[in-house]
């Protein structure tokens, strides 16, 4: 099913999107996006290039499929991921425009303010997927690396250790976490946060080069 169309009035500083799913308000890059049944055309001004250069997940879900000028996954696959990943799913393409969000800001020249609408977007998906959305700690990984990027490392730490307790065996995050400890000189910290990623991926070639790095920087042990 395709949300109501929309119009696009370029030069907003954020895009509202009210689909028919009741999605409720979300900011994307350019452009205000209201419901205008009399109109027709595309949710977002994404370029068919940004859109083809998103992850395969991304590509899968509706609205960014629809986006598309042709599908670049099968419709029988689209069904199983819905289907497996339950109605949260409905709600991931803001983590799609976030990334999208993010190459535009990172752009020479680009508009820095697309931080904040990204920051928004990974926000969306937050605040309404089910807690135990399969997804989900990707969302708080990427978060956590932009807040990471943009200096705001306190905070970054709170998305890092969200993506864990979302599920306990993510390394990414685990790994993300003992550097941010280590460049804040928070040894005990770094070190608690290495043993509980090993305790959960012993085998992770990530989690043992830090263990290495850690053990070389405090001449310890383990």
């Amino acid at each position: 099913m395709r949300d109501a169309p929309h119009a696009r009035e370029p030069g907003h500083p954020a895009a509202i999107v009210r689909p028919r799913w009741r999605l409720g308000l979300a900011l994307i890059c350019l452009g205000l996006v209201r419901a205008e049944p009399a109109r027709s055309g595309p949710l977002t001004d994404f370029s068919q290039e940004e859109l083809h250069s998103l992850p395969h997940m991304c590509l899968a879900q509706q609205f960014i499929n629809e986006e598309l000028d042709s599908p670049l996954v099968p419709q029988a696959e689209r069904k199983q991921l819905l289907e497996r990943l339950g109605h949260s799913f409905i709600h991931y393409h803001h983590y799609c425009w976030a990334l999208l969000c993010i190459r535009r800001a990172t752009a020479p020249g680009g508009d820095k303010f697309n931080y904040h609408r990204a920051l928004e977007n990974f926000d969306y998906v937050i605040l309404h997927a089910d807690p135990s959305f399969a997804l989900l700690p990707d969302v708080y990984f990427q978060k956590a690396n932009l807040l990471d990027q943009l200096g705001e490392r306190e905070k970054a730490v709170i998305e890092y250790q969200n993506a864990v307790r979302a599920r306990a065996d993510y390394t990414p995050a685990r790994v993300a976490l003992v550097q941010l400890y280590l460049d804040r000189d928070d040894i005990e910290a770094a070190r608690a946060a290495l043993a509980e990623g090993l305790k959960h991926d012993p085998s992770s070639k990530a989690l043992a080069d830090k263990q290495s790095a850690l053990a070389v920087r405090r001449g310890w042990r383990w």
